[in-house]
């Protein structure tokens, strides 16, 4: 089975957790990136602006390359959780997937500083309502 950790990353954190269980999985490893200074705001003020485009599902635009996501069975996506929920740029990845036409399996993976939240509920609805196979193991 051909594998891909595909992570976000604001702090760090989650990128060395990806790392180690791409490692340990024997899988590929994608980093997620949002162009330009999107997050790059206080912590306050970036939970602000996640929570505006959660509720408005005005997802960031995130930078992609020619990785052949479709090559892949299954698709971890590794990002941390915000005010409860993934990530923002997460949800920019599982769009860009379903616009690739991806028919593996997706799941998901967390880091957090306390709780998780909705955070796999809130990914597993979102993956759904895109037609991603969701399979959280």
């Amino acid at each position: 089975m051909k594998k891909l950790i595909a992570h976000y990353s604001w702090s760090g954190t989650t990128k060395k957790a990806a790392q180690k269980l791409a490692k340990k999985e024997g899988a590929d490893l994608l980093e997620i990136t949002v162009p330009g200074h999107v997050y790059e705001l206080g912590m306050r003020q970036m939970a602000d602006l996640a929570i505006s485009q959660l509720e408005n599902k005005e997802y960031p635009v995130i930078a992609h390359d020619q990785v052949p996501l479709v090559s892949y069975d299954q698709i971890i996506v590794a990002a941390p959780v915000w005010s409860g929920e993934p990530a923002v740029p997460a949800y920019s990845f599982l769009k860009e997937l379903a616009k690739r036409g991806y028919q593996g399996k997706v799941s998901a993976f967390e880091t957090d500083a306390g709780s998780t939240g909705k955070f796999f509920a809130s990914f597993a609805a979102e993956a759904k309502s895109l037609g991603l196979d969701y399979d959280q193991k």
